[in-house]
C-alpha cells in the first residue's frame, strides 16, 4: 500500500476512503488548505504488479470551490468515483490506489510558442467554448510545437485557427 507523503496527496486519500468506509475521518489537520484559493486535478493511479496505470482523474485549471481544501475533496471523489472513463473505485482496490494531486498556478497569457517550455509549463488553447489543456513535462511531448499540437487536437481546433494561448505551472502533491 502507498502512503501518501504531502498533505495534499493525503487529504484527497482520505476523502477517497471516507467515502469508501461510509465514516468520518479526521481531517482537521489541513486547517492551512483552508486558507488558500487554488484549483488543482486529482490524479489516481493503480500500482498492481509494479505497474501504474491511470484509474481516474478530475480537476480543473481554475478554482470552483472557495478554498483547496474543499477543491481537493471534491475533485478526489470525482476522480475516484465519477471520472466517465473507469468504473467507480471499490473498497478492495484502496491497497493498490496511489494518489497525486496538482495544484495549478494561475494562468499566464503568451503570444507564441516561444515562451513555452515542455517541462516547466503546461499549455491551454482556446477559441470560443473550445479549449484544449497539455501538461507539462508529458513522455513523448519534448517539444512546444509537439505540445501546442496536441492542444490544438484536443480542441478539435484546427493548427492555424487564431487562439488565446496561456501557459501555467504545476506543483505535483504525493
Amino acid at each position: 500500500m502507498h502512503y501518501p507523503q504531502s498533505q495534499e496527496a493525503t487529504l484527497a486519500f482520505n476523502t477517497i476512503l471516507e467515502e469508501l468506509l461510509m465514516e468520518p475521518i479526521y481531517k482537521t489537520w489541513f486547517v492551512n488548505l483552508n486558507l488558500i484559493s487554488g484549483a488543482c486535478y486529482v490524479l489516481l493511479y493503480s500500482t498492481k504488479d509494479g505497474i501504474q496505470t491511470l484509474r481516474g482523474s478530475f480537476g480543473s485549471l481554475l478554482p470552483v470551490q472557495d478554498n483547496l481544501y474543499n477543491e481537493i475533496c471534491d475533485n478526489a471523489r470525482s476522480a475516484a468515483f465519477y471520472d466517465s472513463n473507469f468504473s467507480p473505485v471499490q473498497p478492495e482496490e484502496i491497497e493498490d490506489l496511489f494518489v497525486a494531486v496538482d495544484v495549478v498556478e494561475p494562468l499566464e497569457s503568451i503570444d507564441n510558442v516561444s515562451e513555452l517550455d515542455t517541462k516547466v509549463y503546461g499549455v491551454m488553447v482556446e477559441r470560443g467554448l473550445k479549449k484544449g489543456v497539455v501538461f507539462p513535462n508529458i513522455e513523448g511531448i519534448d517539444t512546444p510545437e509537439k505540445q501546442l499540437s496536441l492542444a490544438f487536437q484536443k480542441a478539435g481546433l484546427k493548427p492555424d485557427e487564431s487562439v488565446k494561448l496561456s501557459r501555467f505551472k504545476i506543483v505535483r502533491y504525493f
